[in-house]
């Protein structure tokens, strides 16, 4: 659990530029032309990213007290958050392959089945996140 709390402070301290960041590109990237090389690594950088986040919400489950359920819930509704900006960017390119789509869909499962997912943000109220969760 040390380990853990670790990470997910690491995650969630490091603003504006934290690796979940990496989730959500910026509309100008999205859009740019990049080399079939770029786009690979970039796929294969999303997939794993999506994996990491999976795993460590599979271990955060675990957690019992109080301190370390609150970094979980943070990262989990900052996740839930940068998923649904990720899933906003539906003209991008990267949704043109399927693969990417649905990593993000899963990622979006995984989070939102757990208990309490949209509880821990400072800037987004629970109900206005599970509703734009249902309509976005």
């Amino acid at each position: 659990p040390i380990y853990l709390k670790w990470i997910l402070k690491s995650l969630l301290k490091n603003k504006p530029k934290s690796l979940l960041d990496l989730l959500v590109r910026p509309e100008s990237q999205a859009r740019d032309e990049i080399g079939e090389i770029q786009s690979a690594v970039r796929q294969h950088l999303d997939k794993e990213l999506i994996r990491l986040c999976n795993t460590l919400l599979v271990c955060s489950m675990p957690l019992t007290d109080r301190g370390s359920l609150e970094l979980a819930g943070s990262f989990r509704t900052e996740l839930a958050l940068k998923l649904l900006q990720c899933l906003k960017l539906t003209d991008a390119p990267h949704f043109y392959g399927l693969p990417s789509l649905e990593r993000t869909l899963r990622g979006m499962v995984h989070v939102t089945a757990l208990p309490d997912w949209s509880t821990y943000s400072a800037a987004v109220e629970p109900v206005t996140l599970c509703k734009k969760y249902l309509t976005d």
